[in-house]
């Protein structure tokens, strides 16, 4: 009976260009095993014949259609990087060289040993698998409770943001001068070009930009989340220099769904996959053998007596 082999849309998580590398060796080694002509074939490893040929290894052809299935696991964004990087002529190159070691096994006759028949069953039981759970949670995800997810975990999305300057001091005492010449009403951009130290913000003005507080040490983090916006903080000592800090803005507000929404899916997937495995799980029925467990261990040594093998080893002397 011939396979099902429409591609899997398997549960691998955007990450590292480099995991592209990793979710090809999965998808291509799930296609081979699981997308033989026939069920019954002795020999694995036939890959669906679609797209352009984009490369030919001993006459046998490698189609694009691989390649797009791979890359079908990421976001736009990740392909667009990966594709900007180079990434293409890497998945290719990997494909080919795959192509050269497959057709070497089967000619070894490596797919027929035991251990590794036993793999490639695994293999592909896991591919099974995997689409079955990602499939479910997909179906799952409803927008009721995408929703539901974000509302019960609000507190992952709110923000703590500050929008600050800095005039960054050799010296305390520095540091007290120019706060106090601040109070007084100088300027504070002003200031900041004359006197900071710190290159990266000298020249505009001392500003920062906005920071996300939680990123920041406690010694600087604390104080700023006290302060009310347009406050000045500090002198504060980071490493050795000391900073004066205007808090232009606060934003602890709540990040909208709609900018969160595939990360909140995510989220909520992943707790649908364990879901339903822990469902189907338990719905059925397993039998384990019950002498199994007694036989194992009536093979297991004996517990080893390390003071007994202490004395052994390092008698009393004779009296």
């Amino acid at each position: 009976m011939p396979l099902n082999c429409k591609k899997p849309k398997l549960t691998i998580k955007d990450g590292a260009i480099d995991s592209i590398g990793a979710a090809m060796n999965i998808l291509l080694f799930g296609f081979i095993l699981a997308c033989g002509e026939k069920a019954e074939e002795a020999i694995p490893g036939a890959l669906p014949e679609n797209g352009a040929v984009i490369a030919t290894v001993n006459g046998q052809n490698i189609h694009q259609n691989t390649i797009d299935t791979i890359l079908s696991q990421f976001s736009e964004d990740k392909i667009k990087e990966f594709k900007a990087s180079g990434g293409m002529e890497q998945i290719k190159e990997q494909l080919v060289m795959t192509e050269v070691l497959y057709q070497a096994a089967l000619k070894a006759n490596i797919h027929n040993e035991e251990d590794v028949k036993i793999a490639m069953a695994m293999a592909q039981r896991g591919v099974l698998a995997e689409a079955l759970v990602q499939s479910q949670a997909e179906q799952r995800a409803s927008d009721d409770k995408i929703k539901s997810w974000y509302d019960e975990h609000l507190v992952q999305f709110r923000k703590n943001e500050a929008d600050l300057s800095m005039i960054m001091v050799q010296t305390e005492e520095e540091g007290n001068a120019v706060k106090a010449l601040l109070e007084g009403g100088a300027d504070f951009a002003a200031t900041a070009k004359e006197k900071s130290l710190d290159p990266r913000t000298k020249e505009s003005g001392g500003s920062m930009g906005k920071m996300d507080l939680r990123q920041l040490p406690p010694a600087m983090r604390t104080p700023i989340e006290a302060a009310e916006a347009g406050a000045l903080v500090g002198p504060i000592n980071l490493m050795g220099s000391w900073a004066v800090f205007k808090l232009n803005s606060k934003d602890t507000g709540v990040t909208p769904l709609e900018e969160v929404k595939d990360e909140v899916k995510e989220n909520l997937m992943r707790d649908e996959s364990k879901a339903y495995v822990d469902e189907i799980r338990a719905a059925a029925k397993i039998d384990f053998p019950s002498d199994g467990t007694a036989k194992e261990e009536a093979k297991l040594p004996a517990q080893l007596d390390k003071e007994a093998l202490k004395k052994d080893l390092n008698p009393e002397p004779k009296k």
